[in-house]
């Protein structure tokens, strides 16, 4: 599985108006996550992508580097954090070659939005997608046009690496933040629905409450109204 995947890697990069191509778990902000502990008490969200993985989707890499072809080999441990772990876990510190669990520490990206209902400023660490976990990677690529004129190009060199491979889904950035944003507005709408509902049911139970206790105390009230 690993050496199909770098075989795909290799075949998309050679794609005309192709600048980068990379693999990860997921689409941006749906990636797969695992915890790493770095300490007892702080353990960090960590998400599985390839090599060139940030240069794909335009993170910038203010200190050392992202991970590569090479930190794929059996036994490197490596991982690359985001600048607000490297605050939280070392602080006035030089983060790099330090060790977050049993992963060293090779590169720091700028903070961005990884995963769906995290922050932006949230601790996170990224590390290689494993060959284990790469029965359906999703492959990401950056291009230097119309990203849509791609998909039949993109579907094709799939089928010729690997007839096997099921293609779930072809879709832009723009289009999958905007499905993910729909997602959102039908949840935030569901939940008004529901806020509206149960503002309405408890203005009734408190109107009720109300009638029934005039209507228990009338002769009471009238008596001093007379």
């Amino acid at each position: 599985r690993a050496a199909m995947i770098q075989r795909l890697l290799e075949a998309a990069r050679a794609l005309p108006g192709v600048r980068n191509a990379t693999v990860a778990s997921g689409f941006p902000l749906e990636n797969a996550a695992m915890t790493i502990v770095g300490a007892p008490d702080r353990p960090t969200v960590a998400g599985l992508v390839g090599e060139g993985y940030f240069a794909t989707i335009g993170v910038k890499v203010p200190a050392g580097r992202e991970l590569s072809a090479e930190d794929h080999a059996p036994g490197a441990r490596v991982a690359v954090v985001n600048e607000a772990l490297a605050k939280r876990d070392w602080p006035g510190l030089d983060p790099l070659q330090r060790m977050l669990g049993k992963h060293r520490v090779i590169g720091v990206v700028a903070d961005h939005a990884a995963f769906a209902g995290k922050g932006l400023h949230e601790p996170m660490a990224f590390v290689h997608l494993p060959s284990a976990v790469g029965d359906l990677p999703c492959l990401l690529v950056r291009t230097e046009g119309d990203p849509g004129a791609l998909a039949t190009s993109l579907r094709r060199l799939v089928r010729d690496v690997d007839p096997t491979a099921p293609i779930l889904r072809v879709a832009t950035l723009r289009d999958h933040l905007d499905g993910l944003h729909h997602q959102l507005r039908v949840a935030s709408w569901l939940l008004g629905l529901c806020g509206l509902a149960s503002l309405a049911l408890a203005a009734t139970g408190v109107h009720s409450l109300l009638a029934y206790r005039v209507a228990r105390q009338r002769r009471e009230i009238g008596l001093p109204v007379a």
